[in-house]
């Protein structure tokens, strides 16, 4: 397993389903998967060697997490971790909408019995990490000497965070694909407005070992965006996912909607699907060339204890 530290030179632009001038409070699996394949096709690598390694299972993405001195905060996995007396209103919701300490992550997949108390003490808030602002921008027609003044949002880490990406690969396809394609993104910038100046990072890559005691566990939680099995679905949530496509040499069209597993959604183990657009519509035509959407599953194994027999 390895992982990919982002440290952030500007802010990030992620667009979100709520409208242009929302963004998204972490860049998920399927932008990072499309980023990447624009850039192993930019750097005339062979994009289909790369698809089809991504389609066997050779190449999995995770979605983006908080990191900060050697330690990455992952999402809370969709279960009970704590004693059920212990499950008061405001802890769960507080621990829903942070992110875990790596120790804590390792405790849960581990099955270790954890309390409420030592459970606050490893929760990261989003606050705490990431902070949104307001852009003020401005659209000027030349013709016409028309403006039009409007706001987006974007987000910045703070506190010294970081960002990180974790990956299972092959030696081969990590030196020949996603290297050199994340080495471009640090250059060209990762999400929207690049033109402007946001998405750019400086970049490092380490080997990472998690602590997981069950490895062939049969359960676990998945650190992308996915679709599964409807059988395989345990605790999960729903995200909403379109957006347009972009493409450097093809025209840019409106992707279908889609629902995906959360990440931090508990499955039984699946490898998730890698989507052809052109199943729901003639793309490779209208777009010039093929179109996929990434919804494979960065399955972590869990101990089983937390859903009883």
């Amino acid at each position: 397993m390895k992982i990919v530290r982002i440290k952030p030179k500007s802010q990030f632009r992620i667009g979100g389903l709520k409208g242009f001038e929302t963004t998204d409070e972490l860049i998920h699996s399927d932008t990072i998967f499309g980023a990447l394949t624009n850039a192993i096709a930019y750097l005339n690598l062979d994009v289909e060697d790369f698809i089809s390694r991504v389609r066997e299972n050779e190449v999995k993405i995770s979605s983006a997490m908080p990191y900060n001195n050697g330690i990455f905060f992952p999402p809370p996995p969709i279960i009970p971790i704590i004693e059920e007396q212990e499950r008061t209103k405001d802890f769960l919701k507080e621990y829903r909408k942070s992110y875990l300490s790596q120790k804590l992550f390792e405790k849960i997949l581990s099955g270790e019995t954890i309390s409420a108390q030592d459970a606050k003490k490893e929760l990261l808030k989003f606050s705490d990490a990431y902070k949104v602002t307001d852009v003020t921008s401005v659209t000027l027609d030349r013709e016409r000497k028309l403006s039009n003044l409007y706001l987006f949002q974007t987000i910045y880490l703070k506190n010294d965070f970081e960002l990180c990406i974790l990956l299972k690969t092959s030696d081969y396809a990590f030196k020949q694909f996603l290297k050199p394609g994340f080495k471009l993104l640090a250059d060209e910038g990762l999400g929207g407005n690049r033109s402007t100046g946001f998405g750019c990072f400086n970049l490092e890559f380490e080997d990472l070992e998690l602590r997981i005691s069950q490895k062939d566990s049969e359960v676990g939680v998945t650190l992308s965006l996915s679709i599964v099995d409807k059988d395989k679905m345990i605790a999960y949530d729903l995200v909403r996912r379109s957006g347009w496509i972009f493409s450097r040499t093809g025209k840019s069209v409106l992707k279908p909607l889609f629902f995906m597993l959360k990440e931090g959604s508990v499955i039984r183990r699946d490898e998730g699907k890698l989507v052809d657009l052109d199943e729901f519509g003639n793309f490779s035509d209208t777009v010039g060339h093929k179109v996929y959407v990434y919804a494979k599953a960065y399955f972590v194994p869990m101990s089983e204890i937390y859903f009883g027999d």
